[in-house]
């Protein structure tokens, strides 16, 4: 069994989507399991979800976050638990993310716009994978009049 100090801790100041107990049981178990998959549920959807070339209007349009209510408002938090996966050789980790609205799938990269960190042509450099379903109950982003073309 992993203790606390078999495992880099965050500070009580770092700024950190889950907390430093929560963070320190999912890299924990995730360090021990025998597990071939690796499945972990997220509220939030932890791959990069920054985008360019979309319209002026749009979220994150410039290339910045869409949400910084995600992980990607806490990238030091997502890129501490990449670097434990990817240090500990961790492997087959699947994110199944949620509250979005809409479906993604996506690679999960420390750093997912640099060729030389990340191909997303072969998927060479990603360290996990998410997986982001539709809502059931809510509209999705055609549903809200946003044009899905």
């Amino acid at each position: 069994m992993l203790t606390k100090r078999d495992i880099d801790l965050l500070t009580p100041t770092d700024y950190h989507i889950l907390g430093q107990e929560q963070d320190f049981w999912l890299r924990s178990d995730l360090s021990i399991t025998p597990a071939r998959w690796k499945v972990v549920g997220s509220q939030k959807m932890v791959a990069d979800w920054s985008f360019t070339g979309l319209p002026g209007w749009f979220p994150g349009s410039g290339g910045g976050a869409i949400t910084e209510k995600a992980w990607d408002g806490h990238d030091p938090a997502r890129d501490h638990l990449l670097n434990h996966l990817q240090t500990n050789s961790i492997n087959n980790v699947v994110f199944m993310s949620g509250d979005s609205h809409l479906t993604m799938v996506a690679d999960v990269s420390t750093d997912p716009f640099d060729i030389g960190v990340y191909d997303g042509g072969t998927g060479a450099g990603s360290i996990a994978c998410d997986f982001m379903p539709t809502s059931i109950s809510r509209g999705n982003f055609d549903e809200m009049g946003i044009d899905p073309v």
